[in-house]
């Protein structure tokens, strides 16, 4: 069997066995890359040696280094798959993860959130012949302000957010139950709060809808996947000015919020959905460093020289 159709039968095995399409997809992705740079062998032929290739090519084409990571996850996920269901022996036994440094956390400021909220209000600047610059109000002002707000106040993942449906909200008490995929390995079933300004918003939106299906909807009345999300935010933050704007930076900064305005660890823990406190100790330290750097600069002995 070649490689592409052992891809095929381990995408049709995942399906089958719960993973999600997000999974499915950008694993199929990664694979692609590996037999477009390896031809499409026989997949008994390949070796330790085709694998160490393949990442020395991925690494020449400056990926970034948690996207090798990732390319190395999905290609383990195959061959331990390959091992399992075909019986071959893995070329990747002896290859060890990349190593990379992690990106640094960089949550939203305040001054960013409010550009991205006027930015939902308005077009940008138009102009025609001699006329004045002006700006329209952007017809998916409200849908865009709730969204905005719901990812703020929530820190939910991407994917998460696009399986919200109207039915998970109450309005009255801000509640908004978060549903895992299927197999929940990753996202696992909870409750999160929204507050007034959140639930303000989405209101807002949702009286222009009926029914009770998903909670957001694309201009033609589908659910937003996380694509549509990510361009959605991506252009906002052009319009506004703000470099480097997605999903996922929502997340960080609630989490910050939270433990900057007195939340505790394990709290956040629960409301984000991690099933461990590495990634929350990030954000603590973020924190720590933020409270240090607040003292030194108010300081009343220092401030007033005494």
């Amino acid at each position: 069997m070649r490689l592409t159709g052992s891809i095929n039968g381990y995408l049709l095995f995942g399906s089958a066995n719960g993973l999600s399409p997000t999974t499915l997809e950008t694993n199929r992705y990664h694979l692609l890359k590996m037999v477009n740079i390896l031809g499409d062998k026989l997949l008994r032929e390949l070796s330790p040696d085709d694998i160490t290739e393949f990442f020395v090519e991925i690494r020449s084409r400056d990926y970034s280094g948690s996207t090798i990571c990732r390319i190395w996850s999905a290609l383990r996920a195959f061959f331990n798959w390959v091992e399992a269901e075909l019986e071959l022996a893995s070329p990747m036994q002896h290859i060890a993860m990349p190593r990379f440094v992690s990106p640094e956390v960089k949550p939203l400021t305040e001054d960013d959130v409010v550009g991205l909220l006027k930015a939902c209000k308005y077009s940008s600047p138009s102009i025609r012949g001699s006329r004045l610059p002006f700006r329209m109000h952007r017809p998916t002002a409200a849908r865009d302000t709730a969204i905005l707000l719901t990812l703020l106040d929530t820190g939910l993942r991407v994917s998460e957010f696009c399986r919200l449906q109207a039915g998970d909200l109450n309005l009255e008490t801000g509640e908004l139950l978060v549903r895992p995929y299927r197999n929940s390995r990753k996202s696992r079933s909870r409750t999160v709060y929204l507050g007034c300004t959140a639930r303000k918003a989405i209101w807002n939106y949702l009286r222009f809808r009926e029914g009770r299906d998903a909670l957001f909807l694309t201009t033609d009345e589908r659910p937003l996947q996380r694509r549509a999300v990510h361009q959605l935010v991506s252009r906002l933050g052009k319009r506004a000015g703000i470099a480097g704007v997605h999903p996922h930076r929502f997340r960080h900064t609630f989490a910050i919020q939270f433990l900057r305005n007195g939340g505790d660890v394990f709290t956040l823990q629960r409301i984000i959905g991690h099933s461990t406190l590495e990634m929350v100790k990030k954000y603590l330290a973020l924190a720590d460093a933020d409270a240090a750097a607040a003292h030194k600069r108010a300081s009343p002995a220092d401030r007033w020289r005494l």
